[in-house]
């Protein structure tokens, strides 16, 4: 139409916001959704040490690094951390977060983390998902990849291991995804500046 002209602050039509949204659906409903238009491609890895310690019945998580993310489109570094949680449990109960690192694409967290109790036939049906975010102070945060291992399988003798991060679609089985992407958790720990 002529004169017809983009005002962001008139209501929305649908097909004619030109904003990066997001959608977000419920787990039982079909998997359409949509990312952010700037989300990073996904590529780097995640170093991870596993163990089981019978004896107090836990589970011994190290998140130790990443390696090679992508930087933002600006070209700037990210401000990364790590979100894990004991699938499937989603709860609060399981989640654990590692501090934000600063300005860094090879982030070292080294922080551990603890299940329990948890036996060891459990393990057979459990897996951690590690998702890394790149926090944003002023908006959503950015989705850097993910992690998931199924602890049936994985080497639980605390030895690092590296694992490459996929995006979600790749990582979980179908009856397992989420169809959220979005992480709008502020940073609840200081920044720690890396060196270059």
């Amino acid at each position: 139409m002529p004169g017809d002209s983009y005002d962001p602050r008139r209501v929305s039509e649908p097909g004619r916001d030109r904003r990066p949204s997001v959608t977000i659906t419920s787990p039982g409903s079909p998997e359409t959704y949509r990312i952010r238009s700037h989300s990073p491609s996904i590529s780097g890895k995640l170093q991870l040490k596993l163990w089981f310690e019978p004896a107090n019945q836990q589970l011994v998580v190290t998140i130790v690094s990443a390696v090679d993310l992508p930087p933002r489109p600006t070209g700037h570094p990210r401000n990364p951390y790590a979100k894990m949680f004991l699938l499937p449990d989603r709860s609060e109960k399981s989640k654990r977060r590692t501090k934000t690192i600063a300005n860094s694409l090879d982030p070292r967290w080294n922080q551990t983390f603890i299940y329990c109790p948890l036996r060891r036939a459990e393990l057979k049906s459990r897996s951690l998902e590690i998702t890394v975010w790149d926090y944003d102070r002023y908006g959503a945060n950015d989705f850097l990849g993910e992690v998931v291992v199924d602890l049936n399988a994985a080497p639980l003798d605390d030895e690092p291991e590296w694992y490459y991060l996929s995006s979600h679609e790749d990582a979980l089985p179908p009856h397992m995804r989420r169809s959220m992407y979005v992480d709008t958790e502020s940073a609840s720990t200081t920044l720690t500046t890396t060196a270059p």
